[in-house]
């Protein structure tokens, strides 16, 4: 059995990142539930449409990073809010890649629900806690956030290869049939979604959980 960096033993359920999973995952279950009901929209649905309507306007891209949601599945939850009409996009004039997402009259209007729902859950979350245990509490989410990121950069940072493998793989791209690059493909999903003719294949929008 491991040990603590205080020496205690710990188990499985005690350890800080369990916690925090849990956590978190109460915390969602409650929000998704909360949303729904009052605005019929998912937790993930409402993150994405509380970041771009704080913010005004946001790039995919952008959304993407902010969020934390993996690409082709916020291409999906995009798409449902262009669906429901609570988003325009245009193109990225800084990058032919992305694609800029700007809520609509209605997308603002959702938005303020939005707003008002998450401030009223927050602060009766923090209710359990005092303004100096908040501080340290938030202070503390902000340095474990940052630590995560670069555990992460760390996990997709590629092995090195050899060199003969190396030509085998560039070799092995060479022969295929170029395909378009990642965002090239989450806005053509979002397209699709909106009614363009960027991609032959329509994917219906879903509602995550």
């Amino acid at each position: 059995m491991s040990r603590t960096a205080t020496g205690r033993k710990s188990t499985f359920q005690k350890l800080a990142s369990f916690r925090l999973d849990l956590l978190a995952r109460l915390s969602e279950r409650h929000a998704d539930v909360t949303y729904r009901r009052k605005v019929g929209l998912g937790i993930l649905q409402c993150r994405v449409l509380g970041i771009v309507g704080s913010n005004g306007e946001m790039s995919f891209k952008a959304i993407c990073r902010e969020t934390g949601i993996e690409k082709s599945h916020a291409s999906r939850i995009v798409a449902s809010l262009i669906e429901l009409g609570l988003f325009h996009k245009a193109a990225d004039p800084s990058d032919q890649r992305s694609i800029i997402l700007k809520p609509t009259a209605s997308g603002r209007k959702t938005h303020k629900q939005v707003l008002l729902i998450a401030l009223e859950r927050n602060d009766r979350w923090l209710e359990a806690l005092s303004a100096e245990q908040r501080d340290v509490f938030l202070h503390c989410m902000d340095l474990l956030t940052q630590q995560a990121r670069k555990l992460a950069i760390r996990i997709k940072a590629p092995e090195p290869v050899a060199r003969s493998k190396t030509r085998a793989i560039r070799s092995s791209k060479a022969r295929r049939r170029p395909g378009a690059n990642l965002d090239i493909a989450a806005a053509g999903m979002v397209g699709s979604f909106a009614g363009a003719k960027t991609t032959k294949t329509k994917t219906n929008a879903e509602e995550v959980r």
